[in-house]
């Protein structure tokens, strides 16, 4: 099973990379699953887009350095302009 192996690899560098970022540019997270999502699919984007430079274990390192950055910033920017959610249950007519 080398495919679950990479995707636990990829899944690792995800998270790392978006705890370096969101550390960097001090975005706070509800849940440990959301530092992971975004910078996951920039990899994942970044591969497919723009496959070039040094490869560590078949992903490019920088593609993977930038693709996760960028997905950050995006996660952030849909965090700020997303209103929160309500917590509370209020009735339709009040």
């Amino acid at each position: 099973m080398p495919e679950l192996g990479y995707m636990l690899y990829l899944f690792g560098l995800a998270y790392a990379f978006g705890q370096l970022w969101s550390a960097v540019i001090d975005h706070r997270h509800d849940h440990w699953m959301r530092i992971a999502s975004f910078p996951f699919l920039g990899i994942v984007a970044g591969e497919a887009l723009f496959p070039m430079g040094p490869q560590f274990f078949g992903v490019h390192v920088l593609v993977a350095f930038i693709a996760t950055l960028v997905a950050v910033l995006v996660d952030k920017l849909v965090h700020v302009v997303r209103p929160e959610h309500e917590t509370a249950l209020h009735p339709a007519h009040a």
